[in-house]
């Protein structure tokens, strides 16, 4: 069976999240005018740092959208609250894994025909329904769970520049480019109010990731007991 190798491919969809195509946000709300922070005066490391910071002191933030996952299509659709928790779902080939992690514990859920194409005929029955934990001893998954944060696709690999500005999300930007050929990745980090993230690019693939919903009231919650089955308990080749 294959169902260990389900793992690395649900969580990598979280970290090459920097990929995807968002919405725009639709909200009409009234909101409290914006002032200028004073980032886009910075160098473009200064202004990336920032933008980490902001993040960091967010309670919460939902990020949204399709990333290219070892060649497959993935959509994203995770909120984050603090820096360990996340519940969300990510759906690939046409199935969808409901996600959530609450500090180092990962469970994933999905139907049938999901586990089936992992796991086997014999195997699938018994998990669909169920949240599957997988064994945070495993080193090929603990290497990915350390990585399982919203601040991961802004870490820098390649030289960073200022690009140009713009609204994201009815917010004003400053693009700051990785020029990393791999990623060709630009982050998009607001010089209104607080200076977060609001989009990631990536011009290799033509995605986009936007993070929104800074700060609203979310509740991660571990699932019951009752449903959860542990990844260890099943034979693997």
């Amino acid at each position: 069976m294959r169902i260990r190798a389900l793992v690395p491919v649900a969580l990598a969809a979280l970290l090459v999240a920097g990929c995807t195509t968002p919405k725009p946000s639709t909200s009409t709300s009234a909101t409290p005018a914006l002032t200028d922070n004073g980032v886009s005066a910075l160098s473009a490391g200064d202004i990336l740092a920032k933008a980490k910071a902001a993040l960091a002191s967010a309670s919460s933030v939902h990020v949204r959208g399709t990333a290219d996952v070892a060649d497959k299509k993935a959509k994203l659709d995770l909120t984050f609250k603090g820096k360990s928790d996340v519940a969300g779902t990510i759906q690939f080939d046409g199935q969808k894994v409901e996600i959530i992690r609450i500090g180092t514990d990962v469970y994933l859920k999905a139907d049938a025909s999901f586990w089936k194409s992992v796991a086997g005929d014999q195997v699938a029955p018994l998990l669909q329904g169920k949240y599957v934990r997988a064994p945070n001893s495993n080193p090929t998954y603990t290497q990915y769970v350390t990585m399982l944060d919203a601040a991961y696709p802004l870490t820098p690999v390649g030289t960073l520049s200022k690009g140009t500005s713009t609204s994201v999300n009815g917010v004003n930007a400053i693009g700051i480019v990785d020029d990393d050929p791999k990623l060709g990745r630009t982050v998009y980090v607001a010089t209104q109010g607080q200076p977060y993230p609001l989009r990631i690019e990536s011009t290799t693939d033509g995605g986009a990731l936007d993070y929104v919903d800074y700060n609203k009231s979310v509740d991660v919650k571990a699932p019951p007991a009752s449903q959860v089955l542990d990844l260890s308990q099943f034979p693997v080749k």
